[in-house]
C-alpha cells in the first residue's frame, strides 16, 4: 500500500429500515446501485423480518452493512440504529418502497452545502405512473391537519393536484417533508438524538422536523430532482394495526406539543369516529382505538403562570371525573359547573373563551355518551 494513499469519508449514508420486504426491496436497491457512486454507504436495517428479504440483501449485495435487529423496534428506532454506525456527512434515509430514476443525491449535496441554514431537504415524490405526489405537510396541530386533509382531498382532483404541483414548481421552505426521502445534516441528527422512538410508525419525521426548526434550522422541499415512491406499500399488509398505530403516534404528539384544548378536541374526534365505525363494522380494531382514547388522558405539564396551571387542573379534573366510573357522577357536574363559571369569567381573552367552549363541547357530547 503507497504510503499516499488516503481513506475518505463517504460524504452520503443511506439508511433504509427494512420489514418484511422482500417483494418490493429489490427493486430499491437495484435502483440505488445502477445510480449511486460505490463511495456512498448503504445500510439496511431488518426489523427482524420474518420473510426472505434479509438473507435475499446478504447473499445479492453483499457491500451494503446488514444489521439485524431481534425484533421489530419501529421506523424511527431502526433509523436511528442506523445513524449510529453511519459515517457519512449527511444522511439519506430512505423507504424500502422507493426507486430511483437517477443519482438524485449530487443536487441534494450541492444545495445542503449552498445553504448552511438548511437542516433538512425533501425531493420530489412521484407515483409509479410519474404522477406528482404530497410529500410535504403544514406543521401538526387542529388548523394544521384541516389544512393537509383538504390538500390530500384536492390531490384525488387531477386539475387540483396539477394546480398544486405548479405552486411547488421551485424549492421552497416547508413545515414538514415525508420520511420517505428525508436529506438531513448528521450533524443535526445527532444533535437532537435522531428520532423521538415513542413513535413506533407516523408522525416521527413531523417531530423530527419539528425540533429541527426549534433548532433554527429550515426545511426544503425541492422538486429539482424526483424519485418513486410507491407508497404505503408495507401498510396495506396490515391496515388494521397500523390505523391503530397512527391514532397512537397523533395522540402522542399531540401531547407533546399541542395546547389543551387541542388534546381534547382530537380525542373526542377519534372517539365518536371509531366508535360510529365499530358500530357499523364491528371490526374489533375500531374498539381497541376507542380504548386507546380513554385510557391516554390529555398528560399535564406544571408552567408558570396561575392561568395555565389552572387550566391543566381542569384537564386533570376532566380525566379523572369523565374517564373513571359513574360514582363519580356528582362530582363531574360540579365540575361542570365550576368550567362554566371560569368560561364566563375569561370572555375578555378569545383565545381563552374558544379553548374552554371546546371543553365545554366536549362535555356536551360526553353527557349524550352518558360516560
Amino acid at each position: 500500500m503507497s504510503e499516499h494513499t488516503v481513506f475518505t469519508l463517504p460524504l452520503v449514508s443511506i439508511i433504509i429500515v427494512n420489514y418484511n420486504g422482500a417483494d418490493i426491496l429489490p427493486g430499491c436497491l437495484s435502483s440505488l446501485n445502477r445510480f449511486i457512486p460505490e463511495n456512498y454507504e448503504i445500510i439496511v436495517v431488518d426489523n427482524a423480518s420474518q420473510d426472505s428479504s434479509p438473507d435475499f440483501i446478504a447473499l445479492n449485495f453483499p457491500h451494503i452493512t446488514l444489521v439485524r435487529l431481534p425484533e421489530n423496534r419501529g421506523f424511527g428506532a431502526g433509523n436511528n440504529i442506523g445513524a449510529k454506525i453511519a459515517t457519512g456527512e449527511y444522511l439519506f434515509l430512505l423507504n424500502t418502497d422507493t426507486m430511483l430514476t437517477s443519482n438524485i443525491l449530487e443536487y441534494l449535496v450541492e444545495l445542503m452545502e449552498a445553504r448552511p441554514e438548511v437542516g433538512v431537504i425533501g425531493p420530489k415524490l412521484l407515483f409509479p405512473n410519474g404522477q406528482f405526489q404530497i410529500s410535504f405537510a403544514p406543521s401538526i396541530g387542529i388548523n394544521g391537519e384541516i389544512q393537509a386533509r383538504r390538500l390530500h382531498k384536492n390531490a384525488q382532483d387531477k386539475s387540483k393536484l396539477n394546480l398544486i404541483e405548479k405552486k411547488f414548481q421551485e424549492t421552497q421552505e416547508v413545515d414538514i417533508v415525508v420520511g420517505a426521502a428525508f436529506f438531513i445534516r448528521a450533524s443535526v441528527f445527532r444533535k437532537l438524538g435522531g428520532f423521538d422512538e415513542q413513535f413506533f410508525m407516523y408522525f416521527e419525521e413531523s417531530d423530527l422536523c419539528k425540533r429541527v426548526k426549534n433548532l433554527g434550522y429550515k426545511i426544503l422541499y425541492t422538486p429539482v430532482v424526483s424519485l418513486i415512491h410507491i407508497r404505503g406499500h408495507s401498510i396495506k399488509k396490515t391496515a388494521n394495526l397500523m390505523s391503530l398505530e397512527y391514532r397512537r403516534s397523533q395522540i402522542y404528539y399531540y401531547q407533546k406539543y399541542r395546547p389543551l384544548w387541542e388534546n381534547i378536541f382530537i380525542r373526542i374526534y377519534i372517539f365518536y369516529k371509531y366508535l360510529a365505525e365499530f358500530a357499523t363494522t364491528f371490526n374489533i380494531h375500531n374498539l381497541e382505538i376507542v380504548k386507546l382514547v380513554v385510557s391516554s388522558p390529555p398528560r399535564i405539564t406544571i408552567t408558570s403562570t396561575k392561568e395555565d396551571i389552572r387550566t391543566k387542573e381542569y384537564a386533570y379534573l376532566w380525566a379523572k371525573y369523565t374517564l373513571e366510573d359513574k360514582q363519580n357522577q356528582d362530582k363531574r357536574n360540579a365540575f361542570k359547573e365550576n368550567l362554566d363559571g371560569y368560561l364566563e369569567a375569561t370572555k375578555a381573552s378569545p383565545e381563552k373563551t374558544i379553548q374552554f367552549w371546546i371543553l365545554d363541547f366536549g362535555f356536551w357530547i360526553l353527557d349524550l355518551s352518558k360516560i
